[in-house]
């Protein structure tokens, strides 16, 4: 039987036992890969909530404050006005199974002021950001306050 082509059982075997050392070398770093992404991806969520939250501050002319409910997990986005709060968006969950902790509450004044300042930190699993908010409601994503 001369000139018949084929793979042996061996070279099968040889290559799944390549493919095998290759997917085991590379699963760690898919999974570290998969948890960067989503505390960065939950952290722009709660950014962008908040820089929302200053927008509709300033084009309606009004007081308005994102909430953070249920220990973290989701938000809501209120016209804030003396003895009423009308929810304008929300609540919304978190990706990522996120929780923000650090200010339960921030307020923007009509002129887009954070009233107070503060830091919203975001932990998914033990991975931590801080969406940074100062006083003229400028919103930035940095590392997590120390000590926590």
């Amino acid at each position: 039987m001369r000139g018949q082509r084929g793979v042996t059982v061996v070279e099968l075997v040889i290559v799944l036992i390549i493919l095998a050392i290759v997917f085991g070398l590379a699963w760690p770093l898919a999974g570290a890969l998969l948890a960067d992404t989503a505390i960065k991806g939950a952290a722009e969520q709660v950014a962008s909530a908040i820089r929302l939250t200053r927008q509709h501050a300033i084009t309606q002319a009004v007081p308005h404050a994102i909430q953070f409910e249920d220990g973290g997990r989701s938000y809501r986005i209120v016209r804030d006005l003396p003895g009423e709060a009308e929810t304008v968006e929300g609540p919304v969950t978190l990706a990522h199974g996120a929780v923000a902790t650090g200010r339960p509450r921030l307020r923007f004044s009509p002129l887009g002021a954070a009233i107070p300042a503060g830091t919203v930190t975001v932990e998914v699993g033990e991975q931590r950001l801080a969406v940074v908010v100062n006083f003229p409601g400028r919103v930035r994503i940095g590392a997590p306050p120390r000590g926590r």
